[in-house]
């Protein structure tokens, strides 16, 4: 019985928890990224993001984003969703000048922003 017992407990202090059916939290993300301010949403009629907030003095705000801006792409990147520009943003280097293109009242325009530093960071 001994013999069963002890490369079992070794197994579980090797290799953790999983080994008994549990599962053992992940660290939490710490890559470096970047944020522009911005409140974003998925738009309801097409592969776009809607912004439905910009608080002063963020990166959107600097660069002239405006609530009801439809965000097209960014970096040349197409916008498909809330999330995809998240991402997108996220792994903009901090610092780094980049164009997106927004639509407005049914015209198109290129903005110039430069997302800075996530908060955590």
């Amino acid at each position: 019985m001994k013999d069963r017992i002890l490369p079992v407990a070794f197994a579980v202090l090797l290799f953790g928890a999983p080994l008994l059916g549990q599962q053992r939290p992940l660290p939490p993300l710490t890559a470096p990224g970047a944020s522009i301010g911005a409140i974003v949403t998925d738009s309801p009629t097409r592969p776009s993001v809607v912004v439905t907030d910009v608080p002063r003095d963020t990166p959107a705000d600097k660069a002239g984003l405006r609530k009801d801006d439809v965000v097209v792409d960014f970096d040349s990147l197409p916008v498909e969703s809330a999330r995809r520009f998240r991402r997108i943003v996220a792994e903009t280097p901090p610092g780094r000048t980049v164009k997106m293109t927004v639509e407005r009242q049914g015209k198109r325009l290129q903005l110039t922003i430069t997302p800075g530093p996530t908060r955590a960071q």
